[in-house]
């Protein structure tokens, strides 16, 4: 069971997500950042071949196998034109 946030910490929590949201809008996703963001810990299998590859171009192939920039930049570009709202603690 987890304890609830306090009001304080849920203004923080947000305010941290839309800062990190905010950064990632700042600028277009490309393929480099998404295999920047593969969890190296999580090991997704998509190749029969990817215990051979170096962790840079595994993680590379992963990325493309799983993620979609292209659906991430435009999801990002409309967060950044909606309108911001106040979140009610």
């Amino acid at each position: 069971m987890t304890t609830p946030l306090t009001p304080q910490e849920r203004s923080a929590f947000y305010g941290a997500a839309v800062l990190g949201l905010r950064a990632l809008a700042a600028r277009k996703l490309t393929w480099e950042d998404a295999a920047r963001l593969v969890d190296s810990n999580q090991r997704s299998r998509v190749s029969k071949f990817q215990p051979c590859l170096p962790p840079d171009i595994e993680h590379g192939l992963i990325a493309r196998e799983t993620m979609n920039v292209d659906d991430a930049n435009a999801t990002l570009a409309q967060w950044k034109r909606a309108p911001t709202q106040e979140v009610e603690g």
